[in-house]
């Protein structure tokens, strides 16, 4: 028992360690931008790329979810695993870039450089399909591998974002070019560094795309309501407020989040062992209650951290012009605590193989959500906006644990029964 927690938190440490270095990259690349873009156009990108996050997760078809839990199954089949995700990624893939394509001059509301912006970016999708199943069945055959491949893009992003800054040619269009950049490179290397571990290309067979698909389906239930529940603030303040009221939410939000590599990082070292796990339903709940305890505390303290150090200094990073986000990156932190602990109860669901009960929760904030920002972003402005997230957090909270815990008393007396 004692070898395999050794290891487990050994990755929890290596995937922590990457996180903190991919927000700190994104960070960069955030106040770069921020800088070089200005509150409006800034507010502009943020709009882009929640509407890009989106499109991601409903083109993948639950495949990052299902790739990893199969492969930690039945890792003989992995490469025909692989295979068949990319077929059914590529297919929904090419569907949902060209609704993009179709859309953007409605997304852009009539501006040609916004709309040649959301065009670029949509394109991802087609490369996401390409090479991430690869990085997905990664989760499950090498953690630190994996770990290594998923910091290349926020790392060779902000390396883009800085050239292009000192050279004066960082623009809308530029940016987005950027990401096309950072994420193709992403994937070509994940796509070589498979083939290593056996995740070449191999034939797509009718079970794997039976298995795939199910638990697919599924898992969408849940990471589609989960994106929007992420997104849908920045979607709903772009058509809501100014783009320069939404730059100073984004710089808000970007320095909010650096408290999430912590939960980020347990819950994705720990679905590969949960979904594979074969003790008692008592062990399992209490090996569940200590993951959820420590990512309580780690994103806490990395909060009070954020509150109290970051927070201050975001006029003096970004420039004097994001001097309001700074309330509002207070505002903030009690939904971003909320909500770690939200996506740790949505992994131990999910490692339990019930994808599709997390996802009831994520309707939950997704439904106060928006309904809240509806009502009262309009009367009070853009401080409504994180006091409402916080609102649709708790509910959502209420909501998960309840069925965290219909499920673990069904399946002790299941347990009780068979014994």
């Amino acid at each position: 028992m004692g070898k395999p927690l050794v290891r487990t938190g050994r990755a929890v440490v290596l995937s922590t360690a990457v996180n903190i270095g991919m927000a700190v990259a994104g960070a960069a690349a955030g106040v770069i931008l921020a800088r070089g873009l200005g509150a409006e156009d800034r507010g502009h990108l943020a709009a882009v790329m929640a509407w890009y996050a989106i499109s991601l997760v409903v083109a993948e078809i639950g495949q990052s979810a299902s790739l990893t839990y199969w492969v930690a199954n039945r890792p003989a089949e992995r490469a025909t695993y692989v295979s068949t995700a990319r077929l059914l990624m590529l297919a929904l893939s090419l569907v949902v870039a060209g609704l993009g394509l179709l859309f953007a001059d409605v997304l852009a509301a009539g501006s040609d450089e916004v709309a040649l912006t959301y065009r670029i970016v949509f394109l991802g999708c087609i490369l996401n399909a390409a090479g991430a199943p690869t990085m997905y069945a990664m989760q499950a055959t090498s953690i630190a591998v994996w770990n290594v491949l998923r910091a290349v893009q926020p790392l060779l992003y902000l390396i883009v974002i800085v050239v292009l800054f000192a050279t004066e040619r960082l623009t809308l269009i530029t940016a987005a070019v950027a990401v096309l950049v950072s994420v193709g490179a992403q994937l070509l290397t994940a796509t070589v560094v498979g083939g290593r571990y056996g995740l070449r290309r191999h034939a797509v067979t009718k079970s794997a795309v039976n298995d795939l698909s199910r638990y697919g389906a599924a898992y969408s239930s849940y990471a589609v309501p989960a994106t929007l529940a992420v997104q849908y603030d920045r979607v709903l303040l772009s058509w809501s407020v100014g783009a320069q009221q939404l730059g100073q939410y984004a710089v808000a939000i970007t320095v909010a989040q650096l408290s999430k590599p912590f939960a980020t990082a347990i819950a994705s070292v720990v679905f590969p062992r949960f979904s594979s796990f074969s003790g008692t339903e008592r062990a399992r709940v209490s090996t569940e209650n200590r993951t959820i305890w420590v990512t309580v505390a780690a994103t806490g303290a990395a909060l009070a951290l954020v509150g109290i150090l970051g927070a201050p200094l975001v006029p003096l990073v970004f420039g004097p012009d994001f001097a309001e986000a700074v309330p509002l990156i207070w505002l903030l932190l009690p939904a971003m605590l909320v909500r770690g602990v939200n996506d740790v109860i949505a992994m131990v669901l999910r490692g339990r193989g019930l994808p599709a009960r997390a996802a009831v929760a994520q309707l939950a904030v997704l439904v106060a959500g928006a309904i809240g920002l509806a009502a009262f972003v309009g009367v009070w402005g853009i401080g409504a906006a994180p006091v409402v997230l916080a609102i649709a957090e708790l509910i959502g909270l209420a909501v998960s644990s309840s069925l965290l815990w219909r499920v673990r008393r069904r399946a002790a007396q299941l347990e009780e029964k068979t014994s």
